[in-house]
């Protein structure tokens, strides 16, 4: 059976815009042309309206955000549709729908950023109907803020290198099939370069010898410079004119930017770049600039990865600095791609409990394996202690994906010293072992006495 669901017309090529500025007024003539036909409205009406963004200097959205708007509106009335409310035309939509709407998407489980997204497209909605709301944001509208509460605070590094993955060798992959798709991943790497920008720059154009102007192609129009701090932004960009068109830009001759686009994620498929097969996306690349940059401006790694904790004032000016590189209007943003230093320690230190939680347990593999190694002590030592200790970053609650979980162990006095009797490699491979088993990780364990005295390390306090 066809599902006759509403779906969003194609936001494509526009007719001739209206000489409208009241969307309010498009909206009355949407329903006066097309009565009784609500998808038929929310086309008409997204064709000829330019929405004017909300923030920040007068300009229109996006055609992307445009497409935004236009399937949280769908979205809205078929939900309201499964329900069994049928609505006709868009003055009908009243205070009471949007609830029902927002109670089924919570009972969904719909994600906290497409509900914000939603809302935030919907209220405007509701003004140009001339029924505003009297929500002020979507967590008014759900039974807990916490359905609604996202975190722009990366608290897991997005960057390739901290992924594991070989950047050069899948840039050699990917330009190997597309020299243009190879070069737009260069452009990432070294410039932080949405997809976008990189396929609509023109070297001759952009490049001003000490910095990349980037305009063309930019989020929302705002343009911004990128200095050179690194000879490999040089070669990149070297490259970069070397493969210009006749007219300039990075693409082939009679290609538009869309087809540009479009093959370069073509091509990236075909290299098995994606979130299920490597971990990362094209967008880990601008992580990956934002950490490089951040870390040549204040001499320490981000939050997100570093171990470090930073001085206030210098975490702040590579902030800016990254900020201004990364084409972005609030120093906030950053922390999506840098972390923060409050949410790492909160991370790190709910790592840190989870760890010793799987350790500490009476019932966990290690505690048991522990009280059999104490009950196999001769009689001259039955009064040592075993003492198991997390060591390396993993000491200050760092997740180091995809590596092993570091530990030492020893036998100590009553009074804290470090015993004579060493520790056998046969019972720290026992002692491995059950790390292993209770944390599904592979563990490398080490004598205590091998660890220098200085280096990080976390005490399991187990109960023996």
């Amino acid at each position: 059976m066809q599902d006759k669901r509403k779906s969003p017309a194609k936001i494509g090529k526009k007719p001739a815009m209206l000489e409208v500025e009241d969307g309010r007024a498009l909206v009355e003539r949407a329903v006066r042309e097309l009565p009784n036909n609500i998808a038929g409205q929310i086309s008409f009406f997204f064709s000829y309206y330019r929405i004017p963004a909300s923030k920040g200097r007068k300009r229109s959205v996006s055609s992307a955000t445009t497409k935004k708007y236009v399937y949280a509106i769908f979205a809205l009335i078929n939900t309201l549709s499964d329900v069994g409310i049928k609505i006709n035309n868009l003055t009908q939509l009243t205070h009471r729908h949007l609830k029902i709407v927002f109670e089924q998407w919570e009972a969904k489980d719909t994600s906290a950023s497409t509900l914000t997204t939603y809302f935030s497209c919907i209220k405007r909605m509701y003004e140009w109907i001339d029924n505003p709301l009297p929500q002020k944001s979507a967590s008014e509208l759900v039974s807990s803020k916490k359905v609604t509460r996202r975190t722009r605070i990366a608290t897991k590094s997005k960057a390739w290198s901290e992924n594991g993955v070989d950047i050069q060798a899948v840039i050699d992959k990917v330009t190997g099939l597309n020299a243009y798709a190879g070069l737009y991943l260069e452009l990432c790497m070294a410039f932080g370069l949405r997809v976008l920008e990189a396929a609509s720059l023109k070297p001759a154009d952009s490049d001003r010898g000490d910095y990349l102007l980037v305009i063309l192609g930019s989020k929302g129009g705002r343009g911004r410079t990128v200095p050179y701090t690194t000879e490999y932004q040089r070669q990149v960009i070297s490259k970069a004119h070397a493969m210009a068109s006749s007219s300039g830009v990075l693409r082939p001759r009679g290609w538009k930017v869309t087809r540009a686009v479009n093959s370069f994620y073509h091509y990236l498929r075909v290299a098995g770049v994606n979130m299920k097969k490597m971990g990362v996306t094209t967008h880990g690349l601008r992580h990956e600039y934002a950490a490089l940059l951040y870390e040549q401006v204040s001499g320490d790694k981000p939050p997100v990865v570093g171990d470090k904790v930073p001085e206030k004032d210098t975490d702040q000016k590579a902030r800016a600095v990254v900020t201004e590189a990364l084409g972005h209007s609030r120093l906030d943003i950053t922390s999506a791609y840098l972390g923060s230093v409050p949410a790492m320690s909160r991370e790190r230190k709910k790592h840190l409990a989870m760890l010793n939680g799987q350790l500490t347990s009476p019932q966990s593999h290690l505690v048991r394996a522990a009280k059999v190694l104490q009950s196999h002590l001769s009689k001259d030592n039955a009064d040592l202690d075993l003492r198991v200790y997390i060591t390396g970053v993993e000491a200050n609650g760092q997740l180091m994906q995809g590596m092993p979980l570091l530990t030492c162990a020893g036998w100590f006095l009553p009074n804290g010293l470090r015993s004579s009797v060493p520790i056998t490699p046969e019972q720290m491979r026992t002692l491995e072992e059950a790390v292993a088993r209770d944390t599904s990780r592979r563990c490398v364990m080490q004598s205590e006495g091998v660890i220098l005295q200085d280096e990080e390390r976390f005490e399991l306090m187990l109960p023996l």
